[in-house]
């Protein structure tokens, strides 16, 4: 009895180290086909873009490939789910951020927690956001935006591109810190926001300067201010909200995530070539044509610094009582 027990052990230990060899035999050669980014987004986003101006040094730095895999829906959950189930070998990753990461707090349907059990592998920008008014509105700075919200509560919408993403939560903050009241409207993409948004069926949003360039320099939108806690180089004529004595700051971020288990070895790997695309010269300057800046977190700390802010986001979340019905 004890021999065939221990032949049995044998037999599973023989068959672990196989497995064990074999992934680390994969993951030294890593990668060996194809990478696919998962976007929680359809394309045009100010993430993917940033994310496009790095793909060509990025592959030239892996050997292989780089798609896109858009991925809609629930508030990103479709996406970060997907990802979260694939195989951690490195071939599947998540262009992350708040909104992918949080989709569990919003949604009752999620029932993994994204910030602690995938690999946060690194940060690619900031991306700032702006409060963004429909011009005819009778409010050309912050002051006049909370003052004429104060004395008609309600009346005003806002735009989202969803229930739980980064300007619906941003939003719901500013309403919170200002005291103000406003409808929301959620949207499934950015064109129906900014059509409903030009043509003042809303009046109102939170969005990052990207998807929004075009209808501010056209004159049809107007920033009157930023979530972040300095003004941004790119638009240094935009002021913080706290220079208006609103004290509100938000610091939305982009990067890459993995399944959890994905080798240590892949996960270095792809830090390289993220860093080394960082690094060209003229990148930082096409960053900031997006309203975008890189960020200064070192990878091996990216992991604690997700898990963080996904925490400070989450107790706001149940404090406000968002959630997807």
């Amino acid at each position: 009895m004890k021999l065939v027990f221990l032949r049995g052990i044998g037999r599973w230990l023989a068959v672990a180290c196989a497995a064990l060899a074999v992934s680390t035999a994969q993951a030294q050669s890593y990668p060996m086909k194809n990478i696919t980014v998962v976007l929680p987004f359809g394309a045009g986003t100010a993430s993917d873009t940033a994310l496009r101006l790095l793909m060509p040094y990025m592959e030239k730095k892996l050997g292989q490939p780089i798609v896109f895999d858009s991925r809609p829906g629930a508030g990103t959950l479709v996406a970060s789910r997907y990802v979260a189930d694939a195989a951690p070998d490195g071939y599947t990753l998540l262009l992350s951020g708040q909104s992918s990461l949080l989709a569990p707090e919003v949604n009752p349907a999620a029932k993994s927690n994204y910030a602690k059990d995938m690999v946060h592998v690194i940060p690619i920008a900031s991306v700032p956001s702006f409060l963004m008014l429909n011009p005819e509105l009778p409010a050309r700075t912050l002051p006049e935006l909370v003052a004429y919200m104060k004395a008609n509560p309600g009346k005003l919408s806002y735009a989202s591109p969803g229930i739980g993403t980064g300007p619906h939560l941003q939003m719901e903050l500013f309403k919170q810190v200002t005291g103000t009241q406003m409808q929301h409207v959620p949207y499934k993409g950015f064109e129906s926001l900014f059509t409903d948004l030009v043509a003042g069926r809303t009046q109102v949003t939170i969005m990052t300067y990207a998807p929004a360039r075009a209808y501010v320099g056209a004159g049809k939108l107007r920033i009157i201010g930023t979530t972040m806690p300095e003004r941004i180089k790119s638009l240094p004529d935009v002021p913080i909200m706290a220079e208006s004595g609103v004290r509100f700051t938000a610091v939305p971020w982009i990067g890459l995530s993995a399944p959890k288990g994905t080798p240590p070895q892949v996960v270095a790997t792809l830090q390289q070539a993220v860093q080394e695309a960082l690094a060209q010269p003229h990148i930082p300057a096409r960053l900031a044509s997006l309203g975008m800046e890189p960020m200064s977190i070192e990878p091996a700390k990216f992991q604690k610094f997700v898990e963080q802010d996904v925490e400070n986001w989450s107790k706001f979340i149940k404090q406000s009582g968002i959630k997807i019905e």
